[in-house]
């Protein structure tokens, strides 16, 4: 998105935004989780009345890079220093773990429990039909890595 928004106004905007997150700790925090990014959302949305899903990323994408680099103190922020966000490319790895009950069903021919129950654990036996119940998700994991140059597809761009 390019900025559409002057320079008084984000640094108003951005000074106001700083009372809440106002310490580099903060804006570090800011900048990798995502509860806190969704709080800054809602500021954006109920104080400022942004609807915009576009402006509102790039907000919140202009604030905290603009933030490092005048440390808080907007003050400082000019058209020469002011950092315009532009869309990257990401690759996502999305790890999940959860509870999950499998019922499988099967005939199987054998001298006795054990040696089918053997079978069974080994490998040997297929299930001839599968129910699946997804009891509860106990733990994820996200891996983001930006997608940089010659990595990128001929139709993306970062």
């Amino acid at each position: 998105m390019e900025n559409k928004f002057t320079l008084k106004f984000l640094k108003t905007l951005f000074k106001n935004l700083s009372k809440e997150w106002n310490d580099k700790q903060k804006i570090e925090i800011l900048e990798r989780d995502p509860f806190e990014f969704e709080q800054l959302i809602g500021v954006l949305e109920e104080i400022y009345g942004f609807t915009n899903q576009d402006e509102k990323d790039w907000i919140y994408a202009s604030f905290v890079e603009n933030w490092l680099r005048v440390n808080g103190d907007f003050d400082n922020l000019t058209e020469e220093n002011l950092y315009n966000p532009t869309e990257k490319t990401f690759e996502v790895e999305e790890i999940e773990w959860w509870d999950v009950r499998l019922d499988k069903y099967t005939k199987a021919r054998g001298y006795t429990k054990a040696i089918v129950a053997s079978d069974l654990y080994n490998g040997f036996i297929d299930a001839d039909d599968e129910e699946t119940e997804w009891l509860e998700r106990s733990d994820s994991e996200i891996n983001i890595k930006e997608i940089i140059g010659k990595d990128l597809k001929k139709d993306e761009k970062n």
